[in-house]
This record gives structure tokens, C-alpha cells and sequence, in this order.
């Protein structure tokens, strides 16, 4: 058996690996084709359409969504309507370069704040960055969210309840986790939150071993890690 390679990006570089038969890495060029390509739901269907992809299916999906603040929550941040708050910065997901993120997020903080009786114009129109306190990601947001909080430059952060669970266990004296329903350890997903399902699928036949790693993630194995870090698993 060779080596295994993987790697981990938003899903444009990802396709356009898939398409082009190359990964570009910064200043470098793998000729690589994946067996196996994992992702969102729309992304994998934009696969089986090419023919590159005969079908997929999810095996896991988020647990809703959480609020990550600094440890203590030195500013009291309890919900949606903190966020609203004059003194508060929040950081966001990239509106132009991750699009699928922030919407999830927008999405469910709309929501939410409808549901407690607020003004989702507002919030909206807060996360346009006009009113200079939100701060959007550069690169690749959960990457840099911890970043953001750790230097100040944001108060809390919109984030995956299974992320904001894996930022406190490894940064334990760093940060904290506000529920956007239930606890911190039983988030309740509710029809506010938006969830993300996460789908595997083979490219082509997978080649030798494709297959058997889906069985793998499909497996109760996986299933137990999926829920260890904050993922519902399903199937």
C-alpha cells in the first residue's frame, strides 16, 4: 500500500483539482486525482452532473450552532441580542469567499432573532460590515477565529457547535462556549439553526481502496469519533 494523501480546503480549489487533475498548494502543483471526495451536499451533486461522481451520501451532520467567546465571557455575551450590542465586535465568516458559511450562520442568527422577538432587518443589515463591528475572515474562518478573539479583535464568534466545542477543548484556558439552545453539552439543533450535512462519494471506482474507506465512515467506528467531537452521525 502507498502512501495516503489528503487534503483539506474550501471545496473551490478542491473541484478545480478534480477537474484539472492538479491541487495547487501556495507555489505548488500536485498531479493528483482523489478516490474519495468529501463535502456539502450541492458540491458532490456538481460532481455526480460531470460524471465524475455516480452518487453519494451524508454521514454526518453538525449539531447546531454556537457563540465562542473569550474564557469567563469577560462581556457577559448570553445570546443573539448581545450581538446587537454598541460595544460588541463579532467576527464572520467571509460573505464573498466563503459564501456557504456565512449563510449558514447569517441564516440562523436571522432566525434565532426572530424567534426571541427581534429585529432580523437589523441583524441583517449589521452583518452588511457597514457598521464597521463585524470583523470578516481573510483566508479561511474557523482557522482564524481563535486568532480573532485571542488578539482582541473580535468579542465572539458565530461558529459550529462541533468547532467551538474542538476551540475550548484545545484552548481550554482561552475560551468558553455560549449555547444558542440547550447546553453546551446537549446543543438542541431547533428550526433556527441551519445544519450542514457532510456527504462522501467515490471519484470514479475509488481505486483500490475508495471503497473500503467509505464503508469505514459509514461504520459505526466513525460513527462514535463523529459524535466524541460534537457531530451527529447518521445511518
Amino acid at each position: 500500500m502507498g502512501d495516503v494523501f489528503y487534503a483539506t480546503t474550501p471545496p473551490g480549489p478542491l473541484i478545480q483539482a478534480v477537474e484539472t487533475g492538479v491541487l495547487h498548494v501556495g507555489n505548488l502543483e500536485f498531479s493528483i486525482l482523489p478516490n474519495v471526495f468529501i463535502g456539502p451536499e450541492a458540491i458532490l451533486d456538481r460532481l455526480v452532473a460531470s460524471g465524475t461522481m455516480d452518487s453519494h451520501q451524508a454521514f454526518a451532520e453538525s449539531r447546531s450552532n454556537a457563540l465562542l467567546v473569550g474564557q469567563g465571557n469577560p462581556k457577559d455575551i448570553q445570546g443573539v441580542a448581545d450581538i446587537m450590542r454598541e460595544d460588541i465586535c463579532v467576527a464572520m465568516s467571509n460573505p464573498e469567499s466563503e459564501k456557504a458559511s456565512f449563510q449558514v450562520y447569517l441564516d440562523s442568527l436571522v432566525a434565532l432573532a426572530d424567534l426571541a422577538g427581534m429585529d432580523g432587518a437589523a441583524l441583517m443589515e449589521l452583518f452588511s460590515g457597514k457598521s464597521g463591528r463585524v470583523i470578516f475572515s481573510n483566508t479561511i474562518y474557523h482557522r482564524e477565529v481563535p486568532q480573532m478573539l485571542a488578539d482582541g479583535r473580535a468579542d465572539v464568534a458565530m461558529v459550529y457547535y462541533h468547532l467551538a466545542l474542538h476551540y475550548c477543548r484545545i484552548f481550554p484556558d482561552m475560551f468558553s462556549m455560549v449555547a444558542l439552545g440547550g447546553t453546551c453539552d446537549d446543543p438542541q439543533q431547533g428550526p433556527a439553526h441551519s445544519i450542514t450535512r457532510y456527504h462522501l462519494g467515490l471519484i470514479g471506482d475509488g481505486g483500490d481502496w475508495g471503497s473500503s474507506f467509505v464503508d469505514f465512515m459509514l461504520g459505526n467506528i466513525a460513527g462514535a469519533f463523529y459524535e466524541k467531537h460534537g457531530l451527529q452521525r447518521l445511518g
